[in-house]
C-alpha cells in the first residue's frame, strides 16, 4: 500500500470514528483503564525486579548469614557468641567470616540516630563491600582498642565527617579511619522497604571497643549475626557444614536462622505473586471489557454503514478491504486510548514516586507495551465485526437502503 493509500485509509478511520464519538467514549475509557493499570502493573513488578537484582548484588553471591532467633535480646540463652566465630574459621578454612552486633544510638552533636556496628577486621572483605577513603578496622584497632570509626558515606556526607576527624557517640570521642560505601539493608533484620535506596547511617566501631553508648552489656561477647562469605566452595555445601557444627553439644548456640539469598527474595516474589493475580485480574477484566464494548459498538456501527458498504463494493473494493477498514478503526482507536492512558500513568508515577511503598521502574517497556497489548485487543475483538462487514454483499446493501 503506498502513501496515499495509508494517508485515505487514515481519513476514513477519523472521519469514522467522529461520526459516532459518543458510541466510542465508553470503549475508550474501558481501554484506557486497563492499559493505564497494565501500565502500573508493568512499572511495579520491573520495579521489584531490581529491587531482587540489587539485594542479592548488595547481599552478596555465595554469601550466607546466621542469626539467632531471638537476636537482638542481649542476655537471652543460647545466644550466638565470639567463640562460635572462632569454631567456624578454624572448621571452615578458605571461607570469610565475620560477625557482628548492631545498636541503635544518636550522636551526640548533631543528634542524628544512627546504627552502631561493632564488628571485625573481616566484615567489609566478607560483604564486599568497597572503601570511599581510608581503610576498614584492622587488626590493630581490636587488639589496642582504639576508638577507630569507619562510617558509610551517607553519613559523611551528612555530618561532614572525613579522615581524621572526631565523631561523638554519647559524649565519648572516635577517630574517622575510613569510609566506605555500604548500602541500606546490609545487614540482616535491616532489609530496605518500598523504594528505599538511600545507604544507611551506620558506624562501625572494633567489637573490643566498650559500649558507652548502651546502659548495660550484660553478655559482651554475644554477636547478632555472622557472615559466611564461600569463595571456595558453595554457599549449600558450607551451610550443611556450619549445621552440623551448631548441632554439637557444646555449641549452646541456640535456635538459629539462616538468611540466604533465596530467602531475601521470597517477600519480593511474594509481592509479585500477589501483583499479577491482582492487579494482572483487574488489567484483565479491564481490557476484556473494552474490548468487548467495541466489538458491540462496531456491530451496531456496520449496521449503520451498511449504505457505505455497498457504494464501497461497488465501486471495486473487496471484502479484504473492507475487513482492513474495520479492523483499521479498532487499531487507531484502541492505539489512542492506550498511549494516553500509558503517557497520563508514567506522569503520575513520576510525581508520585517518592511516597509509594515500592519501588518503581520507567522504561521502554512499560511505555510501549500497554498500547502494543491494546492494539491486539482492538485487532482480537474487531475481527468478527470485520468479518460480518466483509460478508456485506453490494446488492443486500442497496436492499437496505
Amino acid at each position: 500500500m503506498n502513501v496515499d493509500a495509508w494517508l485515505s485509509s487514515l481519513e476514513d478511520y477519523r472521519q469514522s470514528i467522529r461520526a459516532t464519538p459518543g458510541r466510542l467514549l465508553g470503549a475508550c475509557i474501558s481501554m484506557m483503564i486497563g492499559a493505564a493499570a497494565l501500565a502500573l502493573l508493568l512499572c511495579a513488578l520491573r520495579g521489584l525486579d531490581e529491587q531482587g537484582r540489587n539485594l542479592i548484588r548488595d547481599f552478596g553471591v555465595n554469601m550466607f548469614a546466621i542469626e539467632h532467633e531471638e537476636s537482638f535480646a542481649a542476655g537471652s540463652a543460647g545466644v550466638l557468641q565470639r567463640k562460635h566465630v572462632e569454631m567456624l574459621r578454624a572448621a571452615l578454612p578458605g571461607r570469610d567470616i565475620s560477625a557482628f552486633r548492631r545498636f541503635d544510638s544518636r550522636l551526640t552533636d548533631e543528634d542524628i540516630a544512627v546504627t552502631i556496628v561493632q564488628t571485625d577486621e573481616e566484615l567489609a572483605r566478607a560483604r564486599g563491600w568497597r572503601m570511599v577513603q581510608g581503610r576498614f578496622i584492622d587488626a590493630t584497632d581490636l587488639q589496642q582498642r582504639f576508638r577507630h570509626a569507619v562510617v558509610t558515606a551517607s553519613l559523611a556526607s551528612r555530618v561532614g565527617a572525613r579522615i581524621g576527624s572526631f565523631i561523638s557517640i554519647k559524649h565519648k570521642m572516635y577517630e574517622v579511619v575510613g569510609i566506605i560505601a555500604a548500602s541500606s539493608g546490609m545487614l540482616p533484620g535491616d532489609q530496605p522497604a518500598g523504594n528505599a535506596s538511600s545507604e544507611e547511617l551506620a558506624i562501625f566501631l572494633p567489637w573490643t571497643t566498650p559500649s558507652y553508648w548502651t546502659a548495660s552489656d550484660p553478655d559482651p561477647s554475644r554477636v547478632d549475626a555472622v557472615f559466611v562469605q564461600c569463595r571456595t566452595a558453595g554457599s549449600e555445601q558450607t551451610i550443611r557444614a556450619c549445621r552440623n557444627i551448631f548441632a554439637a553439644p557444646d555449641a549452646f548456640a541456640g535456635k538459629l536462622h539462616w538468611v540466604t539469598p533465596e530467602l531475601l527474595l521470597q517477600k519480593i516474589t511474594r509481592v509479585q505473586s500477589i501483583l499479577r493475580w491482582t492487579a494482572g485480574s483487574v488489567t484483565v477484566l479491564c481490557l476484556i471489557m473494552g474490548g468487548t464494548i467495541l466489538m458491540s459498538l462496531m456491530l451496531a456501527n456496520i449496521r449503520e454503514r451498511v449504505t457505505e458498504i455497498g457504494l464501497r463494493r461497488a465501486l471495486g473494493a473487496t471484502p479484504w478491504d473492507i475487513a482492513c477498514l474495520f479492523v483499521g478503526e479498532a487499531c487507531v482507536l484502541t492505539f489512542i486510548s492506550a498511549a494516553a492512558a500509558s503517557g497520563l500513568a508514567h506522569i503520575v508515577l513520576w510525581l508520585l514516586r517518592p511516597r509509594l511503598p515500592m519501588p518503581i521502574v520507567f522504561d521502554a517497556v512499560t511505555l510501549f507495551a500497554p498500547a502494543i497489548v491494546a492494539v491486539a485487543v482492538g485487532v482480537v475483538f474487531s475481527f468478527f465485526p470485520a468479518l460480518a462487514a466483509a460478508r456485506i454483499s453490494p446488492a443486500s446493501a442497496l436492499r437496505n437502503d
